[in-house]
């Protein structure tokens, strides 16, 4: 049984070590989209974020880690529709 509980407030502070701006620089090695769909239905998430069975496993989620991979994610989207454009 899951005890739940509700936090609500009009803004959170989260701490956080780096934000993935790492993913702009020239040496960021961006996975080639191939590459990727073969990752996705091989592992069956994207890489660097953890799988449903790991969170399941820890029981709990770090907002400001979810926070970080999911900016990693869009930052790494903008890339690949850049790419696609040119």
């Amino acid at each position: 049984m899951v005890n739940a509980q509700y936090i609500q407030a009009r803004d959170v502070l989260v701490d956080f070590e780096e934000i993935p701006d790492y993913v702009f620089k020239k040496d960021y090695s961006l996975l080639p989209l191939p590459d990727l769909k073969d990752y996705i239905q091989k592992h069956k998430h994207l890489p660097n974020v953890k799988s449903e069975a790991e969170f399941m496993q820890e029981g709990n989620l770090s907002l400001s880690e979810m926070n970080i991979m999911l900016l990693e994610k869009v930052e790494e989207l903008t890339l690949y529709i850049l790419q696609l454009n040119d």
